[in-house]
């Protein structure tokens, strides 16, 4: 009966698959924002239903620390309603450039409000599974579950092979092969991209 709990508990808990790229250097610097830029940021946000990707023990309409996709809203309403800032222009830029998220968090030490260019690649969805569907992931792929992360080449070409492809599918899981294989294919240009779990 207790081997019954464990897995409810792991079925309930859920991890998510994304695109992420720590390596690739970027040319903005983060821009530090007002209170009421912040406020006037969120509003743009909420006007434009875009909810944003909240960070652990943050809740909306009082977040510091959030992500948003910088590619569903056009450069030039974000920079309008931040005054025409030349360094926001910058960071939106780029992200928008290397398909990425924008990221506002408090940095130390004095605790500034800061926009910046994500790690986050947002150019497909985020696959989020049950940790039970995780750990079979990894097994067929024959990944380290406790690794967090593999090469998006490396994916590729482990999900091509026929053998993996029916294991997904011996294991009713053909749908998360298909979002795998649309997530590693994407052309992220220069970029050193990998998909990581948390």
């Amino acid at each position: 009966m207790k081997g019954n709990d464990e897995q409810s508990k792991e079925a309930k808990m859920l991890v998510t698959f994304r695109i992420i790229d720590t390596e690739t250097r970027l040319h903005s610097a983060p821009a530090i924002l007002s209170a009421r830029e912040l406020a006037t940021l969120t509003r743009l946000l909420a006007e434009n239903a875009l909810a944003p990707d909240l960070d652990e023990g943050q809740r909306e309409g009082s977040a510091y620390h959030f992500e948003f996709n910088a590619n569903r809203l056009p450069l030039a309403r974000i920079a309008s309603a931040l005054d025409w800032r030349g360094d926001v222009i910058s960071v939106v830029e780029e992200a928008q450039f290397l398909g990425r998220s924008l990221r506002i968090e408090r940095v130390p030490p004095m605790l500034e409000i800061a926009l910046r260019v994500s790690d986050h690649i947002a150019l497909t969805e985020d696959l989020i599974l049950d940790k039970i569907d995780a750990l079979t992931v990894a097994g067929i792929l024959g990944v380290d579950f406790r690794k967090r992360s593999i090469k998006l080449a490396d994916l590729a070409a482990k999900l091509a092979r026929p053998s993996v492809e029916q294991s997904f599918y011996n294991s009713r899981l053909s749908h998360i092969h298909y979002a795998l294989s649309r997530a590693a294919n994407i052309d992220c240009g220069e970029q050193s991209p990998v998909l990581e779990w948390a």
